[in-house]
């Protein structure tokens, strides 16, 4: 989306004499391939996702953190900022 404006003074004044070009475009469908790599993708993500939640949980439960940190939550905490 293009925003020109008339000049700073006017639109001042007048927030609704700026003038807003739109440009419309077209996306084209997914072809059949694309549609079934997507799906995978889609599929590869949620398992990570599941995965990272195990690895987690297993870590917590298991206090496998208490070697570096004091709390589980300090462990994520400083670990989120690393990665």
């Amino acid at each position: 989306m293009t925003t020109r404006y008339l000049d700073n003074q006017d639109l001042e004044e007048n927030p609704a004499s700026a003038t807003i070009t739109v440009t419309a475009v077209e996306v084209p469908e997914l072809t059949q391939e694309e549609q079934h790599d997507r799906l995978h993708l889609e599929r590869k993500l949620k398992r990570a996702v599941f995965e990272a939640g195990k690895a987690l949980m297993e870590l917590c439960d298991r206090r496998l953190y208490r070697s570096t940190h004091s709390t589980f939550e300090e462990y994520c905490r400083v670990r989120r900022s690393v990665s």
